[in-house]
């Protein structure tokens, strides 16, 4: 059902004449589209019913992103899904309570996570001191100029982490556009330097590793469904 009402909705939303006319667009998308998204649910398909999500599990979002990449919409939604998951898996109950329905009601999320262009390396030199204070840069956020949510990988007391940055805490001079080879895709290089991240948006302990290893599983899933659309 989900992949029926997905692939109508598709079929509406992005004729090719709407998919070239989002190609020189800075956003890559077109923001009523993504309202109408949100509507259906789509953010909170596999998002526990206690944050206002549908508890269908990231298997429901598959049939979603198929559907997309038959009709070649670029929408921050992988992004936005991928930033959720590692919020659910690695964050308390109180801070899982104040991020998770910012996304299912819209908020275009997306997680930091590459510091070169090997796609394989998986080290993390940002980090955050004692004090909150951020250093370092991400490469290649997807949807990052778009994003007002960022989820990033970063050391702390010698251990990873999530901190969870506000774009309102980033000035323009901190994003870098890259351009891909899929011009309906956006990412840009991000630096961080200078952000002081508040103790509850900082994610901590033995989960985050997992966490981040799940999300690179969930990431690798998303793009094999979109391809296969």
């Amino acid at each position: 059902m989900i992949l029926d009402s997905a692939r109508e909705f598709c079929r509406d939303k992005s004729p090719v004449s709407a998919v070239r006319a989002q190609l020189s667009t800075a956003a890559g998308y077109e923001q009523s589209v993504w309202d109408e998204m949100v509507a259906l649910g789509w953010l909170g398909i596999a998002l526990p019913e206690a944050f206002g999500g549908s508890q269908m599990g990231i298997g429901g979002v598959v049939p979603v992103i198929e559907a997309m990449g038959r009709g070649l919409l670029g929408t921050p939604l992988i992004s936005s899904t991928v930033a959720a998951q590692l919020i659910l898996r690695a964050a308390t109950t109180e801070q899982a309570e104040r991020l998770l329905p910012k996304i299912i009601e819209g908020t275009v999320a997306t997680a930091a996570l590459l510091e070169t262009e090997d796609w394989g390396d998986s080290s993390i030199r940002c980090c955050v001191d004692e004090q909150g204070a951020m250093t370092g840069a991400k490469k290649f956020v997807v949807d990052g100029s778009v994003a007002e949510l960022f989820v990033v990988s970063v050391m702390h007391r010698g251990l990873p982490a999530l901190a969870v940055v506000d774009r309102a805490q980033l000035d323009k001079d901190s994003f870098a556009e890259h351009t891909l080879i899929d011009e309906t895709k956006r990412a840009a290089t991000i630096n961080f330097a200078g952000v002081t991240v508040e103790p509850h948006n900082l994610l901590v302990g033995d989960v985050v590793a997992v966490a981040l290893r799940d999300s690179q599983l969930i990431g690798a899933l998303l793009i094999a469904a979109e391809a296969a659309g």
